[in-house]
């Protein structure tokens, strides 16, 4: 379980860094959807490895996932990075956070918190 925190850390820590690059900095997207992809992804994976790491602390993992995208869109807003805050991607956000918590399809690849895996 140890290795999923940090895991779980690692990717929010990335997750953060690209939230927050400067806007001159990103790649131009090849579709216009191609952004509300990477957002839900993106919010997928943090939910899902918070919830793989803390399981019964759904609602924490919720409201941290919230705070993440609004204080990023915000920041996106007030910082000198090039970057604008959208609701669509606050939205997007939200989605990711909602499939992690009902399509647990990440946990079939990460042993379950608390026992042991069978492949040790």
């Amino acid at each position: 379980m140890k290795h999923i925190r940090l895991l779980a850390w690692a990717w929010t820590l990335l997750l953060v860094f690209l939230l927050l690059l400067p806007g001159t900095d990103l790649p131009e997207a090849p579709w216009s959807w191609t952004d509300k992809l990477v957002h839900v992804v993106s919010f997928y994976l943090f939910g899902s490895l918070w919830l793989q790491t803390y399981p019964h602390r759904r609602l924490h993992v919720l409201l941290a996932g919230i705070i993440l995208a609004l204080g990023s869109e915000t920041l996106q807003a007030l910082l000198p990075i090039h970057r604008s805050a959208e609701v669509w991607d606050v939205v997007a956000d939200m989605a990711g956070l909602v499939l992690s918590l009902h399509v647990p399809v990440f946990s079939l690849f990460l042993p379950k918190s608390g026992k042991k895996s069978s492949r040790q």
